[in-house]
């Protein structure tokens, strides 16, 4: 049992690394020797099932994650007692592979009965788990063009967090931040802009408390997906912006960037990798568009020789930082 679980660590190690592959083949090892002391229905196999299916979906093998899960959800079953989380989880992660493989229809009805089986399972208190789930569905639903159901169930998770943690906890940003993405993927842009707006303000606030440099990059975390959907939302709502309009919002999106350039000295393992990649590409996206438009306006071919080398930037930024990543590994001694 030691092994195994010692065997699953070092799995995440590896997968928050970058070694996905090397993280599932751990994985599949570690299920092999839990499998010599546990029965088939035990929800820790469940567990090592779930853990399997997600790594499954990391590296794209949609249709293998769907084979695992369904496996363990028909083993688990046939224990004596009923383990709803477990259930719930598998549930999830059936839902997200089926997502990614556009099968809209069977993801929704998975997310759904996820959902249900988390409610039954956690009816006061919440778990980590089921916060991600509320996230992830309720965007999913937004995308899904089921816009009520999706604002209804980012607003149940952020009422719970608010109601249990108060407004000055840092989990709330994550729910403020959702309600926006929601919001905009609903073509509510004004709500978007509103939930935006007042992360934003949230931020400063806790920015003032921050005791230290790694406390502000901290706490600055979601700053640039929030100030983003901040500007694509005041863009959506704003039919013929004057130069000054656009410059105030190229200003934002400079500052944003800033605050990457100051994450990526605490930024470490792939998914966080990934994501400073994505929030790059998407900012550089969104300044390109403004200095563009800022030169058909004015006709100053500064600005459109500002456009060009953005699109320089965005794939240097790209390259040096997957560089950067691969340097880390090493410096560690990863095998």
């Amino acid at each position: 049992r030691l092994q195994a679980s010692a065997i699953s660590n070092l799995a995440a190690f590896y997968n928050d690394t970058g070694y996905l592959t090397k993280a599932y083949e751990m994985l599949t090892y570690a299920h092999r020797k839990k499998k010599e002391v546990y029965g088939l229905d035990s929800p820790r196999l469940g567990t090592s099932s779930f853990q399997i299916a997600t790594s499954e979906v990391q590296l794209r093998e949609f249709d293998k994650s769907i084979a695992t899960a369904n496996e363990a959800l028909v083993n688990l079953k046939k224990a004596t007692s009923r383990y709803l989380s477990v259930e719930a989880d598998l549930l999830y992660i059936l839902a997200k592979a089926y997502s990614e493989k556009k099968e809209i229809e069977r993801a929704k009805r998975l997310y759904e009965e996820s959902e249900a089986l988390y409610a039954e399972a956690y009816p006061t208190e919440y778990s980590r788990e089921y916060l991600v789930l509320l996230r992830d569905y309720a965007l999913f639903l937004a995308e899904n063009e089921e816009e009520k159901k999706a604002i209804a169930l980012a607003k149940k998770a952020y009422d719970y967090v608010l109601k249990n943690a108060g407004e000055d906890n840092y989990p709330i940003i994550k729910e403020m931040t959702n309600l926006s993405q929601v919001y905009y993927k609903a073509k509510d842009y004004d709500n978007a802009f509103l939930w935006a707006n007042d992360a934003n303000k949230y931020l400063d606030q806790k920015l003032l408390q921050a005791n230290s440099v790694i406390d502000s990059i901290q706490t600055e975390f979601y700053r640039p997906t929030i100030t983003q959907l901040e500007v694509q939302s005041l863009l959506r709502t704003t039919p013929n912006p004057d130069s000054l309009f656009i410059k105030t919002q190229i200003a934002k999106i400079d500052k944003a960037v800033t605050f990457l350039e100051r994450r990526k000295t605490t930024t470490f393992n792939i998914e966080d990798i990934n994501s400073l990649l994505t929030e790059y590409k998407s900012l550089n996206s969104i300044s390109k568009q403004l200095y563009y438009n800022l030169y058909e306006r004015t006709g100053a071919s500064n600005y459109l020789d500002k456009t060009m080398s953005i699109q320089e930037s965005g794939i240097y930024n790209r390259i040096r930082t997957q560089f950067n990543i691969r340097n880390n590994i090493r410096f560690g001694g990863i095998p």
